[in-house]
Parts: C-alpha cells; sequence; structure tokens
C-alpha cells in the first residue's frame, strides 16, 4: 500500500495552471544547476585528462627513451671502416665481368658468405674485429656479388637477419628476385638463390631438410632401405639439417628449362660417407623433378653449385664427376665401400672452374670444397681467375679488409 500511494502522487495529471513566475522560477533553477554540475564535471575530466596525459608522456617517454645506461665494452669501439672501392682483389676479378650476357649465355656465381654465428669463437682471431664484423663485410659481399653482373646467384650460410634487413631489399632494387630458406628450417642461416628477372621466369621452388625426406618421401625409398643397414651411420645422418634448395626457371625467348640446386654438405671430416648420401638423395630428388616437369621438346639442364664440403679426391667428387664411386681417397668401409647402385647416375657432370687450388682460405685449412657443377652439352666460356695465394696470405688468411668470406666466390659464364 505504501508504494502505491506514493506512484499516485507522480501519476495524476495537472489541471490547474502554473502561474507565470511558479513556472519561470523552476526553470531558471534548473539551469543553473546544470550549469554548475557541467562545470563540476568539465573540472572532474580536466583532472583525469591531466592526469592521463601525463602517464602517457610518461609511458611514452620511457618506452622511447628508457633508462640511461653505461656500459664499457670489452673490445676496443671504433667507427666502420669504409668498403674498399678499388681493391686489388675486386678490380682484378671484375674486368673480366664488365658485361652482362645474353642470349643462351648466362653467368653464375656460388659463394659461401661466412654466417655472422660463426665469427664468434677463436677460429678468425687473426682477422681485425672491424674487418669481421657483419656490418662491414655484408657491404663489401654485396657490392662484389652485385659487380660481377650475374644471371644466376646461389649462396650458402646467408645469416636470417641479414638477408631480409638487407640482401634482399637491395638484390630486388638491381632486378633480381631472391629466394631464402633456413637451414634445417630451424638454424638462423642458409641457402639463399638469386636469379635476373629480365631473364628468366620461375617455374618451380622446393626447399627439402635431406634429413626429414630420406624416411617419409617414397622417392628415397631406395637410400633408406639402404642406410638402415648401419646404425651409427644412420643415426649421425638423421642429425644434420643440411638443405638442398632447388629452383627450376624458364630462359626467356628460348625453350630452354633451367634446374639450379644449391646445397651446403655436412662439415666434419671424418663424415665422407654422410656427404656422399646426401649428394645421392640431392641427385634422386632432381632426377624425379625432371621426369615431372620436362615435356616433349623440352630442354632441361642440370647447375648443381654449393659448399660441398669435398676435396677433389674425395668420393662426392669423384660420385658427381665419374656417375659412380671409384678412385677415392677415403676410407668408407663403414658403409661397405659405397657399392650399392644408389651410389649411380648418369647426369654427366663436371665442375666449371675446375678443382682450383683454394676455394676456402683460412690459417687452419686450405684447400677446395666450392663447386659449380654443369652437365657436359653445356660450355664453359669463362672461368674468373683466382687471386695467387700470397694476397690470399698477405693477412695470414680469408676473411680480411678485402675478403669477405673465408670463401672465395666462384664466377663461370655457361653457355646453355
Amino acid at each position: 500500500m505504501p508504494e502505491k500511494s506514493r506512484t499516485s502522487i507522480y501519476t495524476p495529471k495537472r489541471t490547474t495552471p502554473r502561474t507565470p513566475k511558479r513556472r519561470i522560477e523552476p526553470t531558471i533553477s534548473k539551469i543553473i544547476g546544470n550549469i554548475c554540475r557541467l562545470q563540476w564535471v568539465q573540472k572532474i575530466l580536466q583532472q583525469h585528462t591531466s592526469v592521463a596525459n601525463t602517464y602517457s608522456q610518461r609511458f611514452n617517454q620511457e618506452r622511447t627513451t628508457g633508462p640511461i645506461v653505461e656500459i664499457i665494452s670489452e673490445h676496443t669501439v671504433d667507427t666502420l671502416p669504409d668498403v674498399p672501392r678499388s681493391s686489388m682483389e675486386l678490380t682484378y676479378r671484375q674486368q673480366y665481368t664488365k658485361n652482362k650476357l645474353t642470349g643462351k649465355s648466362i653467368r653464375i656465381v656460388s659463394y659461401n658468405i661466412l654466417a655472422e654465428r660463426y665469427t664468434d669463437d677463436e677460429q678468425f682471431s687473426y682477422c681485425d674485429p672491424k674487418y669481421l664484423s657483419i656490418g662491414y663485410r655484408k657491404q663489401v659481399i654485396l657490392e662484389e656479388v652485385l659487380n660481377y653482373k650475374a644471371d644466376l646467384i646461389c649462396m650458402q650460410e646467408v645469416d636470417l637477419e641479414q638477408y631480409h634487413d638487407y640482401f634482399k631489399n637491395h638484390f630486388k632494387n638491381n632486378g633480381y628476385i631472391p629466394v631464402f630458406y633456413k637451414k634445417g628450417h630451424i638454424i638462423p642461416e642458409g641457402l639463399a638463390f638469386v636469379y635476373d628477372r629480365n631473364r628468366f621466369k620461375k617455374l618451380d621452388c622446393a626447399h627439402i631438410v635431406l634429413s626429414h625426406e630420406l624416411r617419409s618421401n617414397q622417392i628415397f625409398k631406395d637410400i633408406w632401405n639402404f642406410i638402415k643397414k648401419y646404425k651409427d651411420v644412420k643415426e649421425l645422418f638423421m642429425k644434420q639439417h643440411t638443405s638442398l634448395l632447388v629452383t627450376t626457371l624458364k630462359l626467356h625467348q628460348t625453350d630452354h628449362i633451367l634446374i639450379v640446386a644449391n646445397t651446403h654438405l655436412y662439415y666434419h671430416r671424418e663424415a665422407g660417407h654422410v656427404r656422399l648420401i646426401q649428394v645421392a638423395m640431392a641427385l634422386t630428388y632432381i632426377r624425379q623433378l625432371i621426369k615431372r616437369i620436362k615435356k616433349d621438346g623440352d630442354k632441361v639442364s642440370v647447375i648443381f653449385c654449393g659448399d660441398f664440403n669435398s676435396r677433389p679426391q674425395t668420393a662426392v667428387y669423384k660420385f658427381l664427376t665419374d656417375g659412380e664411386v671409384k678412385n677415392y681417397e677415403e676410407n668408407l668401409d663403414c658403409i661397405d665401400g659405397a657399392r650399392a647402385g644408389i651410389f649411380q647416375h648418369n647426369f654427366d657432370f663436371f665442375s666449371a672452374c675446375g678443382t682450383p687450388e683454394f676455394t676456402n682460405y683460412t690459417d687452419e685449412f686450405k684447400g677446395c670444397l666450392d663447386y659449380i657443377f654443369c652437365q657436359k652439352h653445356m660450355t664453359v666460356t669463362q672461368v674468373l681467375p683466382f687471386p695467387p695465394e700470397e694476397e690470399l696470405a698477405e693477412d695470414i688468411a680469408l676473411p680480411n679488409q678485402y675478403f669477405p668470406s673465408d670463401h672465395l666466390a666462384l664466377v663461370a659464364d655457361i653457355k646453355l
């Protein structure tokens, strides 16, 4: 009941009209009240806005500048040296590559550029730190490679960060299309392939991790059945992140299809048998790719580049150039001398740059490990000469001010 009577006070309509005075006074009162409330609300909002702005400014300042920190470097802090523009090495080799090639002639480069992650130990202690820094070396590498005016570039040990932050855009801005994959999909360095977009059309590009594919891909069934027989070999092989990057291109205005393979084989000196199986897998993959893409009338050629970590006397080199494993200077007893059928092929490869005395030159190792393998129906029209040893040894070994990697670039002109 009380609730009901309280409601009845407000529900009836007023029947007696108010006088003007009574009608105006409440209106003025309400207006004044609203103005006061509005002023109060504005004051509160201003206070909150001021506080919010203060915190926002403080947050932005702290986020962008952070606290002042001082640290003492363990090394001498120096400015980045200028990139050498007229070094003996640069001018000597690049006098052979003043012009771009045309027609069915192509220039190809294979280059292990030395990843930053492998320069942290004492292996290159003979190299001045300012010349060993990636900030310096990447500039020399890029200038060197671009001055070769190549059509195809295969690179190994390319840093993930340097590729995305530096090399990728520079190659694009100079008329190339670059491709990059991390080694094993997890290590922050890997393989890069760069091609001239004005000369080639990309038909296909694939990157495989050999140890990942061996057991699951049926095209490697024979190799898997072979390696299963040798427990220790299998375990060592399956631990490796060795990758293969294969790009299929069509040369503009021709019917030529070119398959370019790029790899960096396992490094250990006593693991020739592992490298041999890795090459057998690579050739098996390329062979299957040819069967899949080749059509009537197509001319398919294969170029196989990389750091093979194998000297010319090894089973890997003999296998690639002879089509079978024979006359090698290694002990392959752990895989019964590699006499299985998986170590045979008919690609008719030869080394476009021959077997130079050095492609890798450090104080601990000096020898030929890098190659550009071409098929015998191709003609090599020019190979860039390699610097003499006295120049490589001028600062003990590589890298140094003029040579940005511990490897030398291989450069060859080939006619399809």
